[in-house]
């Protein structure tokens, strides 16, 4: 985990200077996250066209201004799913069961450590040779603005997510 991640773990706690026991609770969730829950992504590359407040990603209609103005002048889109998977879901409601201070942290180490592999899965792309010569722009998740969270299922359904990385 790094420095940063560790400061963005934090922040979803609500504190700066964690006493010796958060510390300690944060690094016991962490290292069973990583035992317990790898992450997975998967990603494709797609033509998109976009005008001012729709774009349009291999026959997917996404009705977002907000996603439109990001995706002005590309020609290509990458969309991408990455997930603890089932691992982190399991931990996450053991700990509710005992007790809301675990489960709360574990969700913070959760997010952190999904944003994290997040970062590293767009160093990544960078290289992809499919992507060379192009410029990638910062994430744009259903969620963001007006683009709505119901598209998830249809960006899972074209990346095949459920069956190439349990993700549904």
């Amino acid at each position: 985990m790094t420095t940063g991640t560790r400061r963005e773990i934090l922040r979803y706690l609500g504190t700066e200077t964690p006493d010796a026991r958060l510390s300690g609770i944060i690094a016991d969730i962490a290292a069973e996250l990583e035992t317990n829950a790898p992450p997975k992504s998967v990603y494709r590359i797609f033509d998109c066209k976009t005008s001012s407040a729709l774009t349009e990603i291999d026959g997917l209609a996404i009705n977002s201004a907000g996603l439109a103005r990001h995706m002005a002048g590309c020609r290509r889109a990458v969309l991408f799913a990455a997930t603890l998977g089932a691992g982190a879901d399991v931990l996450i409601r053991r700990y509710t069961v005992s007790g809301m201070e675990k489960a709360a942290v574990a969700q913070a180490v959760c997010a952190a450590l999904l944003e994290e592999y997040c970062d590293k899965i767009m160093a990544d792309m960078a290289g992809e040779p499919l992507l060379a010569g192009w410029y990638p722009r910062a994430r744009f998740s259903p969620g963001y603005g007006d683009f709505d969270i119901a598209y998830q299922k249809d960006i899972l359904r074209l990346l095949r997510g459920d069956v190439r990385i349990g993700l549904t």
